[in-house]
């Protein structure tokens, strides 16, 4: 029904839903085939094809920081504003509750790239756990593409 809600009727018509997962589906002529099992192979209310990917880890990673800093979401955002994209090599792996695409249930997160100075820094840490959750969902629409999603989202 959330594929009708959000007009996923056409082939080519994608949603992106940002929660505590990440998740992507769309209108495609046929279900996709996925022996990785990486894209999930529903099927719409016209039986047409329905991929979705879904990770486990989008807004609940900076949100993690953002709590472990004690911090209001405009402040630790504002801070985030300010630093860096690639948030100077510090690297945000996102999988604090496993994953499932890809499906890695016992993936834990990790930070890399961490100098002096670094975790003094919280708009540092909030923004690389939000690029490592965008890239990550990314990542994920790469395969779905393999299986009819558009090329541009």
């Amino acid at each position: 029904m959330s594929a009708l809600g959000c007009g996923c009727t056409a082939v080519g018509r994608v949603a992106v839903s940002l929660g505590t997962s990440g998740t992507v589906f769309g209108k495609a002529p046929a279900a996709a085939r996925d022996p990785s099992g990486t894209v999930c192979s529903f099927l719409d209310s016209t039986g047409g094809g329905l991929p979705l990917v879904c990770t486990l880890n989008c807004a609940s990673v900076p949100e993690e920081v953002r709590a472990g800093y004690g911090l209001g979401r405009d402040e630790i955002s504002a801070l985030a504003a300010a630093e860096p994209a690639g948030c100077d090599g510090v690297s945000f792996v996102p999988f604090l509750a496993g994953e499932r695409t890809p499906n890695w249930p016992r993936a834990s997160g990790a930070l890399v790239g961490l100098r002096a100075g670094h975790l003094a820094r919280p708009g540092l840490l909030y923004r690389a756990a939000l690029e490592g959750a965008t890239f990550a969902l990314r990542a994920a629409i790469g395969v779905m593409q393999r299986h009819g999603l558009p090329d541009r989202i």
